[in-house]
């Protein structure tokens, strides 16, 4: 079931024009770092997958729910298509960070593939991926950043430099609990 939705996925937003890019534990896999998942996550940062008419053609296959974030909300919305029982749901999220569409294009332009059950995505890159974990803040993002780190020593000082550069992009809860974190692995 879910290489047919992760396909359904992918061609929902090719055929709008939308570039997307795998984050989430299958992109940690895809650069090395094992970890299990519940589902797919892609990020996409055109609002036109937030229209349900975007994934018509899905629905005659799979279920389909588009969620609109609230305003407050850190994500202007989600798609899951699948349902929490499919072997793999996929999840396009849709941040509200105006800096995730530049990385979706370097996950595009660097070539570098993650394939999920025979379907093939562009890959976020290592660093962008530290990224995005930290501007999620979760309690599992930052264990993720760990992990990668972990995996990854030798450039455990880039990827975290990388992320204090572009501390400014996350919101301010995101910058704390990066603060907090860090502080504790000095």
């Amino acid at each position: 079931m879910s290489g047919k939705t992760v396909r359904l996925a992918k061609e929902a937003m090719d055929a709008q024009g939308v570039s997307c890019a795998l984050i989430g534990a299958m992109a940690l896999a895809s650069h090395g770092v094992a970890r299990t998942t519940r589902d797919v996550d892609i990020l996409a940062t055109d609002g036109k997958v937030l229209d349900p008419r975007t994934w018509l053609a899905a629905t005659t296959q799979v279920k389909v729910d588009v969620r609109v974030g609230e305003p407050d909300d850190p994500l202007r919305g989600l798609v899951r298509l699948g349902t929490d029982r499919a072997r793999l749901p996929v999840d396009v999220v849709v941040p509200r960070g105006r800096w995730t569409t530049d990385v979706v294009t370097r996950a595009v332009d660097s070539g570098r593939q993650g394939v999920v059950d025979g379907v093939s995505l562009p890959l976020v890159t290592l660093p962008d991926l530290v990224l995005l974990k930290a501007d999620a803040a979760g309690t599992i993002d930052l264990l993720d950043i760990e992990l990668v780190l972990e995996a990854w020593p030798e450039r455990r000082r880039e990827l975290r430099d990388y992320v204090e550069a572009r501390l400014g992009l996350l919101d301010p809860y995101a910058r704390r609990r990066w603060r907090a974190w860090s502080a504790l692995r000095d």
